[in-house]
């Protein structure tokens, strides 16, 4: 259970918006972690500017490794910040606005390995439950189903959003290497959960840390529930995730944008035996695909209004006219950046095709 305090009633308008605030690397170990500014005043503290006041103190959680309250707020506008050891001087963040319409319960957390204050309101609160977690040392809880791994309540794993793109990202150079799955957990059960392709509840998204310390960076767009998982050393994709759309013959589907000359393939193979390599896809036969400036078609989004803002590429005719074949075989959607380094691999959901 996260640790609770309560709110008094208060309306205070003040706009800000929430930004990333640096690590603490001049103070490894905080002895405290103080809200300031119109949330504490609430909490009956003296003033907005109480750098001292117990009532708005996040806690410090030993299983979780980072800082964190439960709040039971009413109505209303506010703002607040974090300082550190009571002193005003060293604020946490430019002030984050807070607006509810109804009385919620709210979690504040403040993570010190990268300096992310955030709550539960403005952000969601994520992290990547799977069978690597023990290595990471999340502790076997109520939650886990294989010991220590596939917790969704250990927040050492956290996903982390600080420049506000609606991009979290967790990383980590612990992990050994071997084979490994993964997903997304949402407040910290299994409740709501994505896994591959997205898909509220889907499969598990296998990875492969190729050797020991390797940086694995986990990337989720809030938006289109996808996550992506990159291992330092390791192929770029994964053949057997479904990360792109085929809606319509002529169609194919990416949440990749088309920046800087990124080039985009539809890679075929009849007897499926594509493999997929540091350098990228292996084997096949190649289709170059062009961005469809007009966007998804509005016949896509009738039936999958769920892929509206992706990006729409064409196929070429001579692909168009092996359609039928090609889904009888292996098909695989190719992203590279435009000097050939690969970004992309995966297979391509085909409900509409």
């Amino acid at each position: 259970m996260l640790p609770s305090k309560r709110f008094l009633p208060l309306f205070c308008l003040l706009l800000f918006t929430a930004v990333f605030a640096p690590a603490l690397a001049a103070q490894e170990s905080p002895t405290s972690i103080t809200l300031i500014g119109s949330l504490a005043e609430a909490l009956g503290c003296d003033g907005e500017n109480d750098a001292a006041c117990a009532a708005s103190q996040l806690l410090f959680d030993e299983t979780h490794q980072l800082w964190l309250a439960e709040f039971e707020v009413p109505a209303g506008v506010y703002a607040y910040t974090a300082v550190v050891n009571n002193d005003p001087n060293q604020p946490l963040s430019d002030p984050i606005t807070l607006q509810l319409d109804s009385n919620q319960t709210i979690t504040i957390w403040y993570v010190p390995q990268t300096g992310w204050l955030a709550d539960s309101v403005n952000k969601i609160l994520a992290n990547v439950p799977g069978s690597y977690q023990g290595e990471l040392g999340c502790p076997n809880t109520m939650l886990s189903t294989d010991e220590n791994d596939w917790s969704p309540d250990c927040l050492q794993t956290i996903l982390q959003d600080p420049d506000n793109d609606n991009i979290y990202e967790f990383r980590t150079t612990a992990v050994p290497a071997g084979s490994y799955e993964a997903k997304v957990a949402v407040n910290q059960s299994w409740a709501t959960n994505y896994g591959e392709g997205g898909a509220p509840g889907g499969a598990n998204i296998a990875f492969i840390v190729p050797k020991d310390n390797a940086e694995v960076l986990f990337s989720w767009d809030a938006e289109t529930q996808i996550m992506t998982i990159f291992a330092e050393g390791a192929p770029k994709g994964n053949l057997g995730e479904a990360a792109a759309y085929w809606p319509t013959a002529d169609t194919i589907l990416t949440p990749l944008t088309p920046d800087n000359g990124r080039v985009f393939e539809l890679i075929v193979s009849l007897d499926a035996s594509l493999e997929l390599t540091e350098d990228g896809v292996v084997g096949g036969m190649r289709y170059p695909l062009t961005v469809d400036p007009e966007g998804v078609p509005a016949s896509v989004l009738d039936k999958f209004p769920h892929l509206a803002g992706l990006t729409a590429l064409s196929l070429p005719s001579d692909a168009l006219e092996r359609v039928p074949e090609i889904l009888r075989g292996q098909a695989i959607f190719s992203a590279t950046e435009a000097d050939g380094t690969p970004l992309e691999a995966t297979g391509l959901q085909l409900p509409g095709v």
